[in-house]
């Protein structure tokens, strides 16, 4: 069992920081949170990918089918997944002033009160008329969208993207369904 398994401290956040996690790209990316770090009720699932080289953290079934579905067009050239919101500080002002101005509870680690570090759970880059762009989603079931407490914190990571002129979108089991996802 990992050391840190939902147990995030503010000592394993500057940990993971200095580590460099959450930042680079290609097989340089290092993504914030791998399998062996939280629970799941599902599968989780560690492939290398072939457009970066790297092994992939992927937490459901679901994030599975989706980065499969980003592996094969040739528009894609980078994913990064588990992608951490965190401000050109390095830290997370930016999402707990969102959280803030909504009137809603920062998200906190359980077993520590810590406030956490949101993610996304991709972050991908996409080349469209010749331009490279970058575009984020996170991938949920479409029956999970109806939790309160799971919009207002997507509503913080839609937010933090807006605020960088990044396209972000919900991706569920609906949008996986086809040969090529909605981007």
């Amino acid at each position: 069992m990992a050391k840190h398994r939902g147990v995030f401290t503010e000592q394993t956040i500057a940990n993971r920081i200095k580590e460099g996690r959450g930042f680079g790209d290609g097989n340089e990316y290092l993504p914030w949170i791998t399998v062996r770090d939280v629970p799941s009720l599902g599968r989780c699932s560690e492939i290398r990918g072939w457009k970066t080289n790297r092994v992939h953290q992927l937490l459901s079934d679901l994030e599975t089918r989706y980065f499969y579905t980003l592996e094969f067009p040739s528009d894609i050239i980078d994913i990064r997944e588990q992608y951490p919101l965190l401000d050109s500080n390095k830290s997370i002002d930016e999402t707990v002033k969102i959280a803030e101005s909504m009137g809603v509870k920062y998200p906190t680690v359980p077993k520590t009160g810590t406030l956490n570090v949101q993610t996304t759970d991709f972050f991908i880059t996409i080349i469209t008329n010749g331009k490279t762009e970058q575009i984020a989603r996170t991938v949920k079931y479409a029956k999970d969208l109806s939790n309160e407490r799971t919009m207002e914190k997507f509503e913080i990571e839609r937010l933090y993207w807006v605020n960088r002129g990044v396209d972000w979108k919900i991706v569920t089991e609906h949008d996986i369904n086809s040969k090529r996802p909605k981007t």
